[in-house]
Order: structure tokens, then sequence, then C-alpha cells
């Protein structure tokens, strides 16, 4: 929560529109509800319970394929599960 709370704060202060979620199922939520989806998603892989940061980049991938994805992590062993695209 921390984390998310400044990447939200740092990216508001430079006159982003922001939305924060606090699970992967919640921010799919809040892209349906959207009316367009974002330009980009930001992630981390470890999400907590429920569906993981690489999940969601991948569900994102299928649904919206021209969103952004930056997906962040401590461990770059994750990035080899990243789906297709994700890192162009």
């Amino acid at each position: 929560p921390l984390v998310r709370e400044l990447i939200v704060e740092e990216l508001a202060e430079v006159g982003l529109s922001v939305a924060e979620a606090a699970s992967a199922e919640v921010a799919l939520a809040v892209i349906v509800d959207d009316a367009p989806p974002p330009s980009v998603i930001v992630t981390d892989v470890n999400l907590g319970a429920g569906m993981d940061g690489i999940a969601l980049a991948g569900e994102v991938r299928r649904r919206w394929p021209k969103v952004c994805l930056v997906v962040v992590s401590g461990d770059t062993t994750n990035f080899e599960r990243l789906p297709p695209g994700a890192c162009e």
C-alpha cells in the first residue's frame, strides 16, 4: 500500500490522471468501468492474495492490447513470465 500510494502521488504531481487499485481484480473492474481504458497500467508482480501482476498483465494484454504495461518487481526472474508484447 505504501509503494502504491507513493507512485500514485508522484504520477498525480506531474499532472497525470491516476486511479489506484488494491488488487488485480479491483484493477480489472476499474478498467471495465472506465471508457476508454487507461493508456498505461503500472503493477507490481507481487499483489498479495489473488491474481498476481503477471496474470494481470496477461489479462490486460488479452482484453486491451494497446494498453501500455509497466510491471515492476524486485526479482528479475519474474520478467520471463510476462505476456508477449509487455516489454516493447
